[in-house]
């Protein structure tokens, strides 16, 4: 055999004994997607709202009904109008003496981001820690309302039958006939709006019904 001969033998041997190293294959892992929730949990909030309260020296409040189902349009309307502009004192109060006030979240994932939001908001604060004693709390979608209020006196419904024996009592009187049958009109009119007197209203038709017979007399 020549020389080149056993030289190509050669080359073909180190060409065939050499061994590539593998590719080495990256394996990689696509993290779980964690679903960002659709709707907050209004009585979760509300409790979260309730054990802050009691945790820093603050009376729990009342909840109110009648300010569920105002904070419940409110969290409806914020969706459009992300504003306190909606906000009406008198709505709340539903024609009684009080204060009141509004704390609203949006776009927050839990229901304990959104009380920390408020924490951290002198304004929302504020009102957290103002001495309300009713309120409550509801939720649309991420959407929160919380209403407040403190009333000035607390109204005290007098039964209808209550205020037809006022008016009987006033008849008796020739004098006060005219202000027995003013009375027994308006009573007619609160009972097809479906809101009885208070004693305090019962009060003062009975004091200006005695005026107007010590004027006619």
């Amino acid at each position: 055999m020549t020389l080149s001969g056993v030289l190509v033998l050669l080359m073909g041997y180190l060409i065939f004994s050499i061994k590539l190293p593998m590719a080495k294959s990256t394996v990689y892992t696509v993290p779980t997607a964690i679903p960002s929730p659709t709707q907050l949990n209004s009585d979760t909030l509300w409790s979260l709202v309730q054990k802050w309260r009691t945790d820093n020296g603050f009376q729990p409040y009342i909840k109110d009904q009648n300010l569920c189902s105002y904070a419940s349009q409110r969290a409806i309307q914020i969706k459009s109008d992300f504003s306190h502009s909606g906000f009406s004192i008198k709505d709340i109060c539903g024609g009684n003496a009080c204060s009141g006030a509004e704390n609203l979240a949006e776009g927050y994932y839990s229901e304990q981001d959104t009380l920390t939001a408020w924490i951290k908001s002198p304004d929302h604060l504020s009102d957290l820690k103002y001495n309300y004693t009713n309120s409550c709390i509801e939720c649309s979608g991420l959407y929160c309302a919380q209403e407040f209020v403190s009333y000035m006196t607390t109204p005290t419904p007098v039964q209808t039958s209550s205020i037809s024996n006022i008016a009987i009592s006033l008849a008796v009187q020739n004098c006060l006939k005219q202000d027995a049958q003013a009375l027994n009109d308006a009573i007619a009119r609160m009972d097809a709006n479906g809101t009885p007197f208070t004693s305090e209203q019962i009060k003062n038709l009975e004091q200006s019904a005695i005026d107007n017979c010590k004027t006619s007399n």
